[in-house]
């Protein structure tokens, strides 16, 4: 699944710590929790320009609440996110969204499933361009202990997007992917390999693709308080375009992408994260070839 930088910053929001919830603080008793995060990024090729020689780099600073009430005598939270991010580029303004979900967590299984809302939210899901839209998401992930060293899941999305500016954009996707968790070397190291598949169809046809995303993740909890996970990524995306006029036709893009994500809890209340991904696309349609580097850091207080 080719992902943009601008969905990296979701994806950092929501894999932090491998947490999508506040984090259950020593000191907070009784069923409710929750937590405010604040976030500083930056973009060293924003527009995904092919030539470095014209990449434009870009900042942004972001607030989020997060709270989850766990009913008494269970393991399954019921919780609400809600975010704000200030950009400091051109053609951007002020963005903001929500979350709503339902997640457990247990020795044997676990689930999440949530829905998210995106107001103002930078996209480049259409053409490798930039452009604001609207989207709402439908996400849901599922996994299970076949074994006590082994874990088996599923995650399926789905995405839709509304432009204000072009309604030729306006695009829904769906996608759905499967995975694999070695758990035997205890908090030493957790590998896990996957592939996510999606198909995003686009008011302009033209435009339409598929995508697919196989990965392998390792996940280590060696240190003490904190979280590390290292990935690599190998993306990419074919147009389904039938029309042989069309500068699509035939148009495939891949390539590696690296993430790497720290947290760590310097007191009971407090976690620190950090994030950051590399991404390189190729084309075999001049133009399209990119470079991105995107780095996030952050700090979250629990209540």
């Amino acid at each position: 699944m080719k992902r943009s930088l601008i969905t990296l910053v979701a994806l950092a929001a929501m894999t932090a710590a491998a947490n999508a919830q506040p984090r259950n603080y020593r000191h907070v008793t009784g069923p409710f929790r929750s937590e405010i995060r604040l976030t500083a990024a930056h973009f060293d090729n924003f527009y995904q320009a092919p030539d470095r020689d014209l990449a434009e780099t870009m900042n942004n600073a972001g607030f989020e609440y997060r709270a989850a009430y766990r009913p008494t005598g269970t393991r399954t939270d019921y919780y609400g996110h809600a975010n704000y991010t200030w950009w400091n580029g051109r053609d951007l303004v002020a963005a903001y969204g929500g979350r709503l979900g339902i997640a457990r967590e247990s020795d044997l299984q676990d689930f999440n499933v949530f829905i998210q809302r995106n107001e103002n939210r930078p996209s480049f899901e259409v053409g490798n361009t930039y452009a604001r839209a609207d989207t709402t998401v439908l996400y849901g992930e599922y996994s299970y202990r076949v074994h006590p060293d082994w874990e088996l899941g599923g995650e399926a999305t789905l995405e839709k997007q509304t432009y204000e500016a072009d309604k030729r954009r306006n695009n829904d996707f769906a996608g759905a992917g499967v995975s694999v968790r070695y758990r035997g070397f205890g908090d030493l190291i957790s590998p896990k390999v996957g592939f996510l598949k999606g198909t995003r169809d686009v008011e302009r046809t033209e435009e339409n693709y598929d995508s697919d995303d196989y990965y392998i993740e390792l996940v280590t909890e060696a240190i003490p308080k904190t979280w590390a996970s290292l990935g690599y990524h190998s993306q990419g995306r074919n147009y389904s375009v039938n029309d042989q006029a069309s500068e699509n036709f035939n148009r495939e893009e891949s390539g590696p992408e690296v993430t790497l994500t720290v947290s760590y809890r310097s007191r009971p209340r407090v976690n620190w994260t950090m994030y950051y991904s590399r991404n390189v696309n190729s084309s075999n349609v001049a133009g399209n070839d990119f470079t991105t580097n995107f780095i996030l850091f952050g700090v979250s207080y629990g209540f």
